[in-house]
């Protein structure tokens, strides 16, 4: 492991924070973007959070964005339950230093809840 992916991984293990993973089941309807249908619970990774300015989440219409390790299992779709709060992953982009992933990159949008 390069020095970059090593501290990389210190500085999320180093937020103490965790998400739990639910991953849309195989039977799951999607319509219009939401999904219908049972998730089926995944691992708790560590996770380092970062709201996004307002701005920001106005033009991306993302809320968030995340760093985990390069071995989770996370995909896009998949939702993540951190500290109480469920976000959908938008986007998951691994990011490479001299030929080694370091980490992933999420883009992530929280979950609205209906009343």
């Amino acid at each position: 492991m390069n020095h970059a992916a090593t501290d990389m991984e210190a500085m999320i293990r180093g937020t103490g924070l965790f998400a739990t993973v639910y991953r849309p089941g195989a039977d799951v309807q999607r319509f219009g973007g939401s999904v219908e249908g049972p998730l089926v619970r995944g691992d708790s990774i560590p996770v380092s959070l970062g709201y996004l300015a307002p701005k920001e989440a106005v033009e991306t219409g993302n809320d968030a964005k995340a760093s985990v390790l390069p071995t989770a299992d996370v995909l896009e779709d998949d939702f993540l339950d951190i500290s109480g709060t469920r976000f959908r992953v938008v986007d998951c982009l691994p990011i490479y230093m001299e030929g080694t992933v370091i980490n992933q990159k999420l883009a992530l949008r929280r979950e609205r809840v209906s009343s």
